[in-house]
């Protein structure tokens, strides 16, 4: 099989176990990943061909480009459609997984002074009352921002005082609406 066929097999296999979020990431880390056999490994054709040194190769030079975390990142996705691959006898084995993971430190946002984020809040009222209200909904609900995005008026229960959506880690997550 050629690159490009067993990773969309390898995609294909996976389709109905992922989200719609991570089939994209999938595909633009193979997309870019092929990209890059091709302008720099242009004699590697079919997936036999692929080897743990030129897969290191291209990690290393998504590091230097980016950060430790994308180039984690590639590496946990690729291993993961090498994985469908090596449970349906495409290839011998996962040599991705055996790629060490890389120590990424993650960068601390400054918390704002009670001050300043009631002046942000004051102006907020006057100016853009919608994005108050979702910046509320992230920081009162502890909500991810896509999870904002994803809300319906029918979502939330001003009797009970919950919310109900669709989690990044669970189909339906409820929670208590604070006062």
């Amino acid at each position: 099989m050629t690159l490009k066929e067993a990773f969309d097999f390898g995609l294909s296999l996976k389709e109905n176990l992922i989200g719609v979020a991570t089939k994209r990431n999938y595909e633009n880390r193979i997309k870019n990943f092929l990209k890059w056999m091709n302008e720099n490994h242009p004699e590697v054709n079919t997936i036999d061909d692929l080897n743990k040194k030129v897969v290191s190769e291209f990690l290393n030079e998504t590091q230097i480009r980016t950060t430790a975390r994308t180039r984690n990142n590639f590496r946990v996705d690729l291993s993961s459609i090498m994985q469908a691959l090596e449970d349906n006898d495409i290839v011998t084995s996962n040599f991705i997984k055996k790629i060490p993971i890389l120590k990424s430190i993650p960068e601390r946002n400054k918390t704002y002074t009670l001050e300043l984020q009631e002046n942000i809040f004051t102006y907020l009222e006057g100016k853009d009352p919608i994005l108050l209200l979702y910046i509320k909904f992230i920081s009162y609900n502890l909500l991810r921002p896509i999870e904002v995005c994803r809300l319906k008026v029918g979502d939330l229960n001003l009797i009970n005082k919950t919310i109900q959506f669709k989690a990044k880690n669970s189909p339906l997550k409820t929670k208590i609406i604070p006062e």
